[in-house]
């Protein structure tokens, strides 16, 4: 598929599926018999199995099937075969009928749950089993949330996955930089729900159906394909940054903070203007996130 045509995304969707279709079919393509005696033999094989089966009961169904094992080219593989191969189908007919809109969505929002599991485990990290100190330190994390919560645009989920055990508590010297980690998380988070709702969701849609001059513009597509670039990079830099806190590396974390800003004010600079070129109550939300960026910037240099 045409990058250019198609965007990046919808090409990567579409390979995958096909692929994975291809991959199931030949292991279908493997069940049936090549030859008439071949198929006899299977045949055969089924049917002693079968026999053994009736003659000792349901206990022994499942010491015959462990004792001739899986894979063996019978009825069950076939029907295996045959429920992968209608699957990778479903697969691709679905993105077919939802086309590009709803694939972009289902990553950002997976790129969302992935930033906001690093946040709920670093928030425990730092809190600890003190749930006085939990309470008290989500105070100021919740103040960010709420100013942005003002424009009346989304915010963060609260439903985030449950917390691993991170091992030890952070050390007083690398604490501070913890902090300003999860808060610099927090506000990165707060971008990925109303890119969804402002942005992707009204670019224009491509489907099965949809025709050559129905396509969204090559420009359209590139600001789509940055867009799903920062979410992507951000939940990456995620990884990277709390890595970096659970080793107790202080200069480090504070090398992956500013590559997370840094990365933030290029990533959003073509996502000020609607698919149009006007502004909207997004444009006004992002120039609030991006000066309170700049503060945290400010921040990370103390």
């Amino acid at each position: 598929m045409n990058l250019e045509t198609y965007g990046k995304l919808l090409s990567t969707e579409v390979r995958g599926k096909a692929s994975r279709l291809l991959v199931a079919w030949e292991g279908l393509l493997g069940e049936i018999p090549s030859s008439a005696a071949e198929a006899a033999d299977r045949n055969a094989k089924t049917e002693k199995v079968a026999a053994e089966s009736r003659a000792m009961g349901s206990i022994g169904l499942v010491a015959v099937a462990s004792r001739n094992g899986s894979g063996s080219g019978g009825r069950e593989d076939a029907l295996r075969g045959t429920g992968l191969v209608w699957e990778a189908c479903d697969a691709i007919t679905t993105l077919g009928e939802k086309g590009l809109v709803w694939a972009a969505e289902i990553k950002m929002a997976e790129w969302k749950e992935l930033v906001g599991d690093a946040i709920e485990e670093l928030g425990g990290w730092l809190e600890g089993a003190d749930d006085d100190a939990n309470e008290e330190g989500s105070n100021g994390l919740d103040a960010l949330g709420d100013r942005l919560e003002a424009t009346g645009l989304e915010t963060l989920s609260s439903s985030l996955s449950s917390l691993e055990d991170l091992g030890a508590k952070p050390t007083r010297e690398i604490r501070p930089a913890a902090e300003k980690s999860v808060k610099l998380l927090k506000h990165m988070a707060l971008l990925y729900p109303p890119i969804i709702k402002r942005r992707i969701r009204r670019i224009t849609n491509i489907t099965a159906s949809s025709k050559a001059e129905e396509l969204p513009s090559p420009e359209s597509l590139g600001r789509l394909n940055g867009m799903l670039e920062l979410g992507k990079r951000m939940t990456e830099g995620a990884d990277a940054l709390a890595e970096s806190l659970y080793e107790s590396n202080k200069e480090e974390a504070k090398e992956k903070m500013v590559d997370l800003t840094d990365l933030a004010k290029r990533g959003t600079e073509t996502m000020g203007k609607t698919w149009d070129g006007n502004e909207d109550e997004f444009t006004v939300w992002l120039g609030k996130w991006s000066k309170m960026l700049e503060e945290m910037t400010a921040e990370q240099r103390t």
